[in-house]
C-alpha cells in the first residue's frame, strides 16, 4: 500500500503551544498517510515559496487553526 500525501497548514505558534501538528503527524504514519510539513521539507537555504505552491496545489491539505 503506498502512502498517501497529506500537506497541512499551520502556524508555528499554534504547533509550539499545542504540539497538535506533532500529534497528527503520529496518527497520520500509522494510517499510511504522510504529513508534508514545511520544517521536514524544506531544506536550509530553500524559500518556503516553493512548499507554499506545492501546498496550494495539493490534493489532500489539513489546515490547523486555533483560538487562544
Amino acid at each position: 500500500m503506498s502512502e498517501i500525501k497529506v500537506f497541512v497548514s499551520y502556524s508555528w505558534r499554534v504547533e509550539r503551544e499545542t504540539g497538535i501538528v506533532a500529534e497528527l503527524e503520529q496518527h497520520c504514519s500509522s494510517r499510511h498517510l504522510h504529513l508534508l510539513r514545511d520544517n521536514n521539507e524544506i531544506k536550509h537555504g530553500e524559500l518556503i515559496q516553493q512548499f507554499m505552491d506545492k501546498l496550494t496545489g495539493g490534493e489532500q491539505v489539513i489546515t490547523v487553526d486555533a483560538d487562544f
